[in-house]
């Protein structure tokens, strides 16, 4: 079994409208496929309560919502009816108007879904958390379902009806307030207004990542006090650390006072692209996916360079080529997975005994898991009770490839550099089995930051077991953990 680890616009057009406006976010109360949920989550659906003078005219240019609210501590509870106007008061009309996602951009063209999951511990003081997935192009949904999130879905009992959900019992929401956002525009229920707000690239996303993250805190200011971090995965390092030493810099000199970073997370991150690409040969050694003999002579014959190779250099290239074959069937995301590439059948040699558990298991591969997901995030149940816009997605993918995005940034190594000059903590974390990122790469970068040694080489235990291995560096006030996670295949 293979193992995984939210505008409508309300014109109100109102004259002498006084009193206070407060922003917040809509109540997911429950989830077609689990039921009522027993933890706190949030969409991209800012609401406000506006208090009208009754003698003012309120019109509803677009056929949205108005209606009254019933507050709680910082969410409301939306009862959808039309309000009552009441001439005799002064003060009577509670109207609201919603905001769906939150726009970003100079025109708020980019309309950025999210969740926002609070900490089952204790919301108002743990950390918050902005993170963001790799890709480009995956949502948000994938590390809410497959990661960690509060939820997952069922796979072991899954018999092609509609599926259902599991509470996930190492989410980080147990100590974590998380904000999961669907980003660069296209992926997962985010959406432009426009065509060309479709199109996009690293440069643009970090900008969209700050407009998004200091809109959102100014609508939440109860959270501004809380230790924030920005963390992501995979592709998502290109996109987190430019973010960060903005975040930084304009908190340090006052430009924008309520983003109080603290630190960050990456998880086995795309820092540079060509020691990302480099390191795979390597790896592939180390895991005994090809032979010393060949390791040797591709390591001689193409100088360490296997990403500019010359096609000249036929030696290099017949063993570029041998390696390439070796692990063409490999599932590089985790290497003793099952690929979703299936060989010829003539060139697979596997004994039917071996065979076996294939037919004793529904997945053939973690393919078929996140399918499972799509089937579920495309159902219009869910789509209503997410309040997902609608007419905006004609079809919900896990990971959108063809999305319009240029990647523009090859390495962010510099910005590595930069922030260990800061006051900041950094977690780097990578898997033993990655073969997209080797581990090799962070690893190579991180030393490079000529940091001193907190701690040594050392493991790390869960029930006592070693999950895995860790070392610890420091600069002055820098904090710099680097961890490998020990995979299993179950």
């Amino acid at each position: 079994m293979v193992k995984v680890w939210k505008p409508w616009c309300v014109l109100i057009s109102v004259l002498h409208l006084f009193l206070h406006t407060t922003s917040s976010d809509f109540i997911v109360k429950n989830l077609p496929g689990f039921g009522d949920l027993p933890f706190t989550l949030n969409t991209g659906h800012r609401s406000s309560v506006m208090v009208v003078d009754s003698r003012s005219s309120i019109v509803d240019r677009q056929s949205s919502v108005v209606g009254d609210v019933s507050r709680t501590r910082q969410s409301p509870i939306i009862n959808y009816r039309s309000p009552v106007i009441d001439r005799r008061s002064p003060i009577t009309v509670t109207a609201t108007y919603i905001y769906r996602y939150i726009g970003v951009g100079q025109r708020e063209e980019v309309q950025l879904y999210y969740y926002f999951v609070e900490s089952q511990r204790s919301p108002l003081n743990d950390p918050l958390l902005l993170w963001l997935v790799g890709g480009p192009g995956c949502s948000a949904h994938s590390a809410f379902f497959y990661e960690n999130g509060p939820l997952m879905f069922n796979f072991h009992d899954f018999n092609g009806s509609f599926p259902q959900l599991l509470l996930n019992p190492h989410t980080w929401t147990k100590v974590l307030n998380i904000l999961y956002v669907d980003a660069p525009v296209g992926t997962g229920y985010s959406y432009s207004k426009t065509q060309e707000g479709y199109y996009s690239n690293d440069e643009q996303l970090v900008e969209h990542m700050y407009d998004f993250f200091h809109k959102w805190l100014v609508d939440h200011p109860e959270f501004r006090s809380n230790p924030l971090y920005i963390g992501g995965g995979s592709y998502s390092g290109i996109v987190v650390l430019p973010l960060v030493q903005k975040v930084y810099e304009d908190y340090e000199t006052g430009r924008s006072p309520i983003l109080n970073i603290q630190g960050l997370v990456l998880a086995s991150p795309r820092l540079d692209s060509f020691m990302d690409n480099n390191t795979k040969v390597e790896f592939a050694h180390q895991r005994t996916l090809i032979s010393n003999e060949l390791y040797e002579s591709i390591k001689s014959n193409c100088n360490g360079d296997y990403v500019n190779l010359d096609p000249n250099n036929t030696k290099c290239m017949s063993d570029y080529e041998a390696y390439t074959e070796l692990v063409r069937y490999i599932n590089e995301y985790q290497i003793l997975e099952p690929s979703c590439v299936i060989a010829p059948k003539e060139n697979q040699r596997i004994l039917s005994q071996e065979l076996n558990y294939i037919h004793q298991t529904k997945f053939r591969c973690r393919d078929d898991l996140y399918a499972i997901g799509e089937l579920w995030a495309n159902d219009p149940h869910v789509q209503k009770a997410l309040q997902v816009r609608e007419g905006t997605k004609d079809h919900f993918q896990r990971c959108n490839r063809s999305a319009a995005y240029t990647w523009n940034v090859p390495s962010v190594v510099q910005y590595l550099h930069n922030l260990t000059n800061t006051n900041m903590r950094s977690l780097i974390y990578c898997t033993d089995l990655d073969m997209s990122i080797p581990y090799l790469s962070s690893l190579s970068i991180v030393k490079s930051l000529n940091l001193k040694f907190d701690m040594t080489w050392h493991p790390w235990f869960v029930d006592g077991q070693v999950a895995g291995y860790a070392e610890e560096y420091k600069k002055s006030e820098y904090h710099l953990t680097y961890a490998i996670v020990k995979v299993g295949n179950s």
